[in-house]
């Protein structure tokens, strides 16, 4: 058995580390690369095949599969997010935790918080509202206003990442061993953690915001 896993290993390493000019992109344009962004005139962007503002939960789910669950997020400054997560989805011979956050105005979110069936804490300290049974199939008509994509492999240089994606516009020193790298061109923001897992965040480039602190990039 452990063979296998290991020649798995090598085999998924060594197609995420071609360097990016030995790659003909049109064979990988079917693999749903986290950097292969499409935006668009409107505003809006494309990933994963999904139209960001304009798919649905629906279609989410006929791409990544039915969801682990749904849930109401609640930050401490009290901002609230609807999100589906996806668990662990495999984009060809890759994997990922895939997240997908949801349109949804403020009556519809007071409603789901009252219908709530249960409620946690993130480690982050956000309070987790688990949505109720009934509440569930309503939400596949909504629109998708952004998606987290985290890649189960791990480990990657900036350059790796800077070779496929371009330079960002502007970086943020998230702590001693992690960096946020920003597109607003591509509507994405990078984290790249040299001891933890890269994150992808995408939403519609017409609603993506430099952080106020975040440093751009030298002419």
């Amino acid at each position: 058995i452990v063979l296998p896993i290991a020649a798995i290993a090598l085999v998924l390493a060594a197609i995420w580390l071609i360097p990016a000019n030995n790659v003909d992109e049109t064979e990988l344009a079917n693999l749903d690369l986290p950097w292969q962004v499409a935006p668009h005139e409107d505003g809006t962007s494309t990933v994963f095949d999904l139209r960001l503002g304009e798919a649905t939960l629906a279609d989410a789910i006929a791409r990544f599969g039915e969801p682990e669950g749904i849930a109401l997020f609640v930050r401490e400054d009290d901002q609230r997010s609807l999100e589906s997560y996806f668990g662990t989805v495999r984009f060809g011979p890759f994997e990922a935790k895939v997240v997908t956050t949801l349109v949804a105005d403020d009556w519809l979110l007071d409603g789901l918080a009252i219908r709530a069936v249960g409620r946690d804490r993130t480690r982050s300290g956000d309070r987790k509202l688990l949505i109720a049974d009934a509440d569930k199939a309503p939400l596949t008509s909504r629109p998708i206003r952004g998606i987290t994509y985290i890649p189960a492999y791990s480990g990657l240089e900036a350059e790796f990442f800077r070779e496929r994606i371009g330079e960002p516009a502007a970086s943020r020193q998230e702590s001693e061993h992690a960096v946020s790298w920003f597109y607003p061109r591509l509507g994405l923001s990078l984290l790249i953690d040299e001891k933890g897992k890269e994150v992808f965040e995408f939403v519609p480039p017409a609603d993506f915001t430099i952080p106020a602190d975040a440093i751009p990039a030298a002419l």
